[in-house]
């Protein structure tokens, strides 16, 4: 059966789409997101707490937003990827980058709804053979009232022949900040178990995580660790670091797997202080890299500084 030609992709451009629909953001739902990502902070789990932090009830980590794969929030002309029709091959398509930017926080009792506009589609020749297609979309959740809770931008890659873990991306490289600096975590050995319970929590089921068989089908030796788990694990030294409610902006380029039995080893530095409108803020750069040095992410983030909770 023939796909959508390039031409036909890129004549979408600009189209948008209702996503999600009454995402409940439920008080088990977040303490179960925060076990799969290994974060036992009890800010995710006690509405005391976070009211003492300044929150109306207890809010959801930054990546909690992912839970939108779940088909009952999904409307019913949804159509993957995130409800365009582009027809990317799932056995050559990989989740190339995630990034975050956070207007309010989403806390229990809220309900939210999502819709996505595909912003680009483009593809160039990869360096080592194939020709790779990216397609770029940005998602905004938005509360009942029609407040703006985050913008997610998502970047897939499609490639034929190409080897998309070595060419996940065209943007530049990110230096690895110091083992010393301002902000460490090392998660535990990860195993299938986790893959499957980030799965559970997040409503990532796609095969090349727990299905032996497919994912050897695809060209990989064993199955492997969601991007976004990565992400999730790299993201708790932010939180611990400022608070949750503190973070502006966060991004996630995935630059390699993460296998069976291997940890993240996630290393921040602060990289800049600046002021916004006279609030204080910082830019972070991020790396995780399993602990014999391979790099699996980087990334960066905005916080503010010094913040009160």
């Amino acid at each position: 059966m023939a796909k959508k030609t390039f031409d036909e992709r890129e004549s979408m451009i600009g189209t948008s789409v209702r996503t999600a629909e009454g995402l409940r953001i439920e008080a088990g739902k977040v303490a179960e997101f925060a076990a799969a990502i290994g974060d036992d902070n009890p800010i995710y789990r006690d509405a005391e707490i976070a009211r003492e932090r300044g929150f109306e009830n207890v809010p959801a980590p930054l990546t909690f937003t992912r839970i939108a794969e779940f088909p009952r929030y999904r409307p019913p002309e949804f159509v993957e990827p995130r409800g365009f029709g582009l027809e990317l091959d799932p056995t050559t398509t990989l989740h190339g980058e995630e990034a975050y930017e956070y207007h309010a926080p989403a806390v229990v009792g809220d309900v939210l709804s999502a819709t996505a506009t595909l912003t680009d589609v483009r593809r160039h020749e990869g360096e080592r053979g194939g020709e790779m297609t990216f397609a770029e979309i940005e998602e905004v959740f938005e509360d009942r009232s029609g407040r703006p809770i985050v913008t997610v931008r998502s970047t897939y890659i499609e490639t034929e022949g190409a080897d998309v873990l070595a060419e996940s991306s065209d943007s530049p490289e990110t230096e690895t900040p110091d083992a010393d600096g301002d902000l460490r975590l090392v998660s535990k050995d990860l195993d299938r178990r986790d893959f499957v319970r980030y799965a559970g929590a997040s409503g990532d089921f796609t095969p090349l995580h727990f299905d032996e068989p497919y994912t050897r089908s695809c060209g990989f030796e064993t199955v492997f660790a969601q991007g976004m788990l990565t992400a999730g694990i790299a993201s708790r030294p932010l939180t611990d670091r400022f608070g949750v409610g503190s973070i502006r902006q966060y991004r996630a380029r995935f630059d390699d797997i993460v296998n069976p039995g291997e940890a993240v080893v996630v290393s921040g530095a602060i990289a800049k202080e600046r002021s916004d409108g006279g609030t204080p803020l910082v830019d972070i750069d991020l790396v995780a890299t399993t602990r014999e040095g391979r790099r699996v992410l980087s990334g960066s983030a905005t916080a503010v500084a010094d913040p009160e909770r």
